[in-house]
Formats: structure tokens, sequence, C-alpha cells
């Protein structure tokens, strides 16, 4: 339980204050100390051990000791063994400060991913070597159930900004949230993630999140480029789709802008046709059937043809599209509507000429006006329709059976339409691909039929788009689709801005999917990430719960949307804060490290490949985070209070799940004792926290707002509940297991980092932050639960922080709020009434023995201020001169006498 650093003896002299606080904040556990601090002044020692001696004069119950290299757990063993036990304080452990745990890449800042691992796992198992023979050895306390405790490591959460929503290029290569290259997408890597069920690219929800967030993102409107050279060599049904899509917008402009500006629009549209019966030749015999079918004009004109050499004229009757051409053929054999090659010209004579221009000129061959003059009225819109049939014609209207997977969706070919299109209408064909996509990338209607929907359908894997007809499984096409897709957008997947903010939600916000394959299980389905989105960005941000934002992933380009919402500063840092956690969680739960003990004293059992989270409860291994100090300029991913212990969380939730699961965690089943069902705990800085510019107190309340809320109304994940423990009454009292109490100084900090300010005398400020934090829960563990400590960060002041620290523990159990706090309710030099006067005279340094040397003070250099103001005439006769010897004046006599 708590200190009682005089309480109890005050209580002993004094009767319980029955008006000391209306609130309960007794029965607290906690213990206060210091660091072993930093060799930074010529003060400290930069021997541990003699380090770690010379600060535990400060009168601490416990010391965190600063040791950033795992070797030191071996190197200095006996040393610490000795100096601890010989100090008989409990202690815990700081690691290196400047390591981080949220960085997505190989390398980088803060040592990146690998390198924060391959770090972490040595300190780990050193750890772990330095406990278990301090638990094993009989002539140690350390580590004994009444002996001196052995508590948490404590690092620094993230020591790298938060990224810009755009950035132009990678820092270095990018790995996906469970540890594996992001773009790295050989068939042996998709194996070897299979094989763990931890191949994020099986999850289909997360792909078609992956397509709507980055790569159209990525491309915009220039997405049409890819279809050629990219979608369509893997998919015979996009093909397909994407002319059809074609197809749609040239009949489109075919109709629309055909006589824009001729003001000819059946003209155009044969000199459109032409085009295309020259790119293939093939139409022109479905040109005849088309004229064949045609429908009769409703009326006719009769026409009397001359013939050679006496014989009778010849009559037509012109009533359809064929009769016209036997008219023009009998008047003229090199033309016909029949050769569309010619088409244009005997449509010229028809409107300009009437017939005339077609003849061979003689004067037999002229024909009635009104008869010219009818037929040109009846011909127009039959030939027009005729074309228009042509040109709009479909392979399955003319043919029986159209042969399954044929891309075909138009008789005229797409490239010829194009071509006829782009000659005649001088639309360059990149604006008709342009066109094209654009009118056909969003949903019509919600029916989700546009073409980005097709292409979703594709990232996802669908089976109807991978069916080409060959020997290739649609799986192993999608795996070969996605592998391009990974070499073509490598540099832009490792953008730090891409992974944190359309990456990596794609998967945080789908990994509850488990997905099984033909081989067992792909991609397991995780709770803890989806957690760490819900309550982050969805509770806060989403209509749903309340927001302001539609944070539908599918669609996020829409108004109000997810992409809007990245230009608000407060929800950008949610989002990366949620990726941020996940990369954490992923470190801790998912990647398996080498821990080797084997021949090493005191251990049993044999060495295996496991993660962070089953060796920490296989030897009941705590951590706590910690927020890394920073600048107001640039945040880092994760520095709020509230996102790091949802980070903490998230681990949390990923061990116990896997206990009652029935699975075993380090080769227990069930979690260590020292880890209190929470493997992974948080340091509040409040210095470091407002190092970014912020109201250190207003973060820690925000936190206690939206942990209070948590544990009233549990995130549900696929359905269920996520229960985490702790009580909304007291909401800091589970996850906050350390306060580094120190007041913070960032314009005195001289360029030299920040200070450790110390909690001096008198000071209100930091009473009244550690009282609401008391009043939040902090230390309010009772005595089953995790013991809290209030702990000092040696620095360069040297001034009795712990003795402050304990008098305002004691001043806050005996329920003295921040307003009673006064000194003015002590009366310097009498005796006290009561327990509380008595310790707010000592944390005023009004006290009585204070007050009686301050006296004392005052007394002797009272007339000092007058010194040099008064003058005397001189002694004429002293008592050191010959009249005081004639007058038997001694000096001897006389010197005591002027003191009494």
């Amino acid at each position: 339980m708590s200190e009682n650093f005089i309480l109890q003896r005050l209580r002993e002299k004094f009767s319980p204050d029955e008006e000391a606080g209306t609130e309960d904040l007794t029965a607290l556990n906690y213990k206060v100390g210091n660091t072993s601090g930093m060799d930074v002044t010529p003060e400290i020692p930069s021997e541990l051990a003699e380090r770690v001696g010379q600060m535990a004069q400060r009168a601490g119950g416990e010391m965190e000791i600063q040791i950033g290299n795992p070797s030191t757990f071996y190197i200095d063993r006996e040393d610490l063994y000795h100096t601890v036990e010989g100090l008989g304080i409990d202690f815990s452990i700081h690691s290196d400060p400047n390591v981080g745990y949220a960085s997505p890449y190989q390398v980088g800042e803060g040592g990146g991913f690998d390198g924060t691992f391959n770090y972490f796992t040595q300190y780990l198992q050193a750890f772990a070597s330095f406990k278990l023979e301090a638990e094993s050895r009989s002539d140690l306390k350390i580590g004994k159930e009444d002996g001196i405790k052995i508590g948490r490591i404590n690092p620094h959460v993230s020591v790298s900004p938060l990224p810009q929503t755009e950035q132009e290029r990678a820092q270095g290569v990018a790995l996906d949230p469970l540890g594996y290259s992001l773009s790295k997408l050989q068939e042996n890597e998709m194996e070897n993630r299979r094989d763990a069920g931890k191949n994020i690219w099986d999850n289909e929800n997360f792909l078609r999140k992956f397509y709507r967030l980055f790569i159209v993102d990525e491309l915009e409107d220039n997405e049409y480029q890819l279809f050629d050279r990219f979608y369509i060599p893997y998919s015979n049904k996009i093909d397909k789709v994407w002319r059809e899509k074609q197809n749609e917008t040239l009949n489109r402009i075919y109709e629309n802008r055909s006589g824009e500006f001729s003001g000819d629009k059946l003209g155009d549209k044969i000199k459109i046709i032409r085009v295309a019966g020259q790119a293939d030749p093939a139409i022109a015999n479905t040109w005849l059937d088309i004229l064949e079918e045609a429908e009769d004009f409703g009326d006719s004109v009769e026409f009397e043809i001359p013939t050679r050499r006496d014989r009778p004229n010849k009559e037509i009757e012109v009533n359809s599209l064929v009769k016209l051409d036997e008219l023009i053929k009998n008047l003229n054999p090199n033309y016909g509507i029949s050769e569309l090659r010619r088409l244009p010209e005997v449509y010229y004579y028809l409107k300009k000429e009437k017939l005339e221009g077609i003849s061979r000129g003689t004067t037999e061959n002229e024909f009635d006006e009104d008869k010219k003059e009818r037929l040109w009225e009846l011909l127009q819109e039959p030939l027009e329709n005729a074309i228009d049939d042509l040109w709009n014609l479909k392979p399955d209207d003319v043919q029986e059976e159209v042969k399954e997977g044929d891309p075909r969706v138009s008789l005229v070919p797409i490239n010829a339409k194009i071509q006829a299109v782009s000659n005649h209408l001088e639309i360059p064909n990149r604006k008709i691909l342009e066109k094209t996509f654009s009118n056909h990338a969003r949903y019509k209607d919600n029916s989700k039929t546009g073409i980005r929907q097709h292409i979703e359908n594709m990232y996802a894997g669908e089976k109807g788009y991978f069916e080409n007809g060959d020997d290739r499984t649609p799986s192993k096409r999608h795996e070969n689709f996605l592998r391009a897709v990974a070499d073509q957008f490598e540099q832009q997947m490792w953008q730090e801005s891409n992974v944190f903010y359309r990456v990596g939600p794609a998967w945080v916000s789908s990994s509850e999917e488990t997905v099984e394959g033909e081989e067992g299980i792909y991609h397991q389905g995780w709770r803890a990430p989806k957690f760490l989105w819900k309550y982050l960005v969805e509770r806060k941000h989403d209509k749903a719960h309340g927001g302001d934002y539609d944070l539908d992933l599918t669609d996020p380009r829409k108004d109000n949307g997810y992409f809007e919402a990245l230009n608000d500063r407060e929800f950008q840092m949610d989002v990366a804060a949620a990726v941020a956690g996940t990369y954490m969680w992923s470190m801790f739960t998912q990647v398996e490290a080498d821990f080797d003990m084997e021949g090493t004293s005191h251990f049993k059992g044999k060495s295996k490949k496991e993660s962070w989270i089953d060796w920490m409860n296989r030897f009941g291994i705590g951590i706590n985070m910690e927020t890394m100090a920073g600048q107001p300029r640039q945040y880092f991913k994760l520095w709020r209070p509230v996102h790091v212990v949802a980070a903490c969380r998230a681990i949390n939730i990923t061990a116990r799940s896997r206990l009652e699961e029935g699975d075993d965690l380090g080769g227990k089943n069930h979690m260590a004792s020292e880890l209190d069902d929470c493997p992974v705990k948080f340091t509040i800085d409040m210095e470091h926290v407002s190092s970014f510019g912020v109201d250190p107190i207003k973060e820690m309340e925000i936190w206690k707002d939206r942990e209070k809320e948590l544990l009233e109304n549990p995130v549900e994940v696929d359905g269920e509940a996520i229960e985490v423990p702790g009580d909304s009454n007291r909401p800091l009292a589970k996850m906050l297991r350390m306060y580094h109490l120190t007041k913070p100084g960032h314009e005195t900090s001289g360029g030299v980092g920040h200070t450790h300010g110390p909690f001096r005398k008198g000071d209100k400020e930091l009473y009244t932050w550690l009282h609401k934090m008391v009043k939040w829960g902090f230390t309010r563990t009772g005595e089953s639960g995790e013991r809290a400590s209030v702990m000092y960060e040696v620095g360069g002041e040297q001034v009795g922080t712990v003795y402050q620290a304990k008098l305002a523990m004691d001043l806050i159990e005996l329920g003295v709020s921040p307003d009673e706090l006064d000194p003015s309710v002590v009366d310097p030099g009498s005796e006290y009434k009561s327990e509380k006067e008595a310790l707010i005279a000592r944390f005023f340094d009004m006290d009585r023995t204070t007050y009686s040397k301050e006296w004392a003070k005052i007394e002797q250099h009272a007339f000092d201020p007058l010194d040099g103001l008064l003058e005397a005439e001189t002694f004429d006769v002293t008592f050191s001169g010959s009249a005081a010897l004639e007058n038997n004046n001694r000096i001897n006599e006389f010197l005591p006498e002027e003191y009494q």
C-alpha cells in the first residue's frame, strides 16, 4: 500500500480530521522514487552502480534505473545486485530513450522496425536473464515475495515525426502492419505469409479499400492509362468491360458530336462509318445485310430510267434502301449506297444535286424536280437508321452463339470506332479514353456498375475476373496481378504518407476478417487493430457515432468523406495513431524473435522462436510505454496519452484473447501475476507531453474521459464486445503505472533538450496535477492491484523533489484539495492544530523548525539595512586606551557583557 511518509505519525498525535475532505482518496497503492539519471553533469557519476547508490540518497522508495545497452545486464550484473541489495529499494528499468516502436520502415529513425525489434529482443532476453538469476539465488532478496520488487521496463513509444498527408518520396523499405515487406510479393513470400496465416493480400476487404484509398488516389483520372498495359493482360472480363465502356462513350460522341460543327448530322455519320469501314473492311458485308433488312420508306417514288439500244425504259419504284441502291447503280454502275467506301460521294450527290451528279450527265436522265425532292425526303431517315444500326450493332445481334469470353462488344471494332471518331471529329485517342474513364468511373444511382467497381472486384480477386480459359487458376492469375501492382507502385507504397493514411487504414479497418484458403487459414483475423480503428477513429469522427464525417473507406472521395476528413489535423493524428499503434502491436504480438537462453544459469527448458508477449509472460516482464519529448512544430506518431494507452490496450487484448481461446502465452495458460492482466501499461511524463505545445493536464483529462467511456461502453468488433479491465469510477487506475513528476520548463532548457524541473516547495500546479490524477484513479489500485510509482526524473537539479512528492501524496491521501492547500491556514511558530495544518506547513516550508531558523536569521540581520546610514561621535576614551587601564576596565570583562 502507500508509504504514508509522515501521515501515520501525525495521525498518532492528532485525532482524525473529519473535515479534511469529502472525497475518499485513501487506500492508495504507490511508492515515491526517482530515476538513476544519466551522467550529464559532473555531480552525477558515470559508473552505473555508483550512480544508483548516489541517487538513492534522495530517500525514494523505488528507483528507475537507466540502462540503454542490453549487455549491461550481464557486465554490471553483480554490481547492480549488490548495490540494490544494499540499498534495499525496489527498482524498474528505463531502456534506450531514442528507440521507437511505431516505424513502418525496416531501418530508419529510431532504429526502424527491424532495428527496434532486434534491439528490444536482446533487451528482453538480457533482462529476463538478470531477473531469473535474481529470483533464483538464495543469497539475494531481489524478486522475492517479501523482498525487493523488480518493476517494469519503461521505453519511449515513438521518436519519429507524424507524416504529412502527401510526401514526395519514401524514406526506406516499408513493411506491412504484420512486419512483412509491403511490396515483396514473390510466390515463396506469399506462401510464407499464408503458412503463418498473415497474408494481408488474401483479405478481400483490405484489397477493396486498398484500391479505393491508394490506387485511385494515386492515379486519379489517369487510371485509364493502365488498362491496355496493366489490367487487360490479367483479366478478359476487364477487357470486355473496358471495351463496353469505350463503346458507350464512342456511341455518345458519334450521336452528339456529329453535325455539331457542319450542321449535317447524317453527312458526318456517313463519313465516320466510312473511316470505320476502311479500318475494318469486314463490316461491308454486314452493311449489305442491314440494307436488305431495312424497313420500307412508307411511300415510294417511281423513276423511269432510259436504256441503251432502243430498249424499253426501265421503271424503278424506290420504296426502300435496296431499291435506292438499284436506282443509283442503274444511273451509274460505279456508285451505290451498298458500297461504304463510295457512300460519302453518293450522299453528296443525293443531297446537293438530287441524283444529277450520279448519272452520266445525259439529258435523258434528267428527272422531275418534285420526284427528286420527294426521294430526298424519304431516304434520309431510313439511311441514318441503317448507318446507326451498323455502328451500334453487337456481335450477338448477328451470331447465333457468341464465344464465351469474347471481348467484342461491337460489330464495328472498338479500335476502328476510335480511329473513325478521332479522324473525322478531330478528338485525340487519349481524350476518348479519358472521357470513357471519367464518364464511367463512379457509381451510378448506387448500382455500383461503374468501371471502378469492376476494377475493385478485380483487385479483390473475384473469380470471374480471372477466368481466362488457360491453364492458370484464377487465384494464381490474381496473385500475379497483385505482384505486378506491387512492382508498379513500390516506391509510392513505401511513402510514409501512403503507409499511414492509405494502405495502413485499409488493413487496420479490415483486420478482423478471417480468410480460409485451400491449404488452411491464409489470414487469421485480429480484433486488436480493428479495436484501434473503431476506438480512435470511428467513435470520434464517424457520423454514425455523432462525428463529422462519412468514413466509408470503399468510397473515400465522397463529399465529407475520408479524404476530406484528412484535412482535419485532429482526424489525421487519430488515423496515424491507429496505424502506428498497430505497428507497435505487431512487434509485440505477431513477429517471432529468436530468443536463446540455453546454457544460461538458472534457465531450464529449451529456447524457441516466440513473440515478445510470450517471452514477457514467461518471465513476468511488464512494459510501461512513455511519450518521448518533442517539439510544438512537429508531433510524433504516438504522443497523446489516449493514443499511447490505446496501443498498449491493443497488445493486452491480443494477449488475453490467446489465453481465452485456450492458447498458451510463453508456456503458461494464465497471465503472469506481475503483469496484472495488462502486459503493457503507460507512464505519463507531463513534461514530455507539454513539449508538443499542449496543456498536459488537458491531454490527461481527454484520456480520462475516453477511458471512462471505453469501460462503460466497450468497442464492438465483428459483433462482439471487447471487454477491457478497469473501473469507470477510477479510469486511470489500471493503465497508468507511473507518473514522471517533473516541472515542464522548455524555455529554460538552454538548447540541451529539456529540463527535468523539480517539484519545488509550495508548487501548487504540480500538486493540482497530481491530485487530479489520483482523483481520476492513479495509485488507487487497492491492496490487490499493481502498485503505482510517483517518480522524479533526475537531471541537473539537486533539490528535494522526492521529499516534496511524499508530502503531496500524504496531503492527497488526507483529502486536501488544491483549493484547501493554502499557506494562510498555518500559524507559524504555534502548535499545529491538526495533521492537515502540519502537512501544509511542511509543503510550503513553513513548519516550526524552519520558522525558528528563519526567525533567528531575521533577528540576527534585523539592522543590516541601517548599516552605514547612522553616524556617532568618536569616543575620546576607549576601553582599550590608557584611560581604561587607569579605571581598571579590562577587555576580557567587557566582551562577555557585550553579547549578554
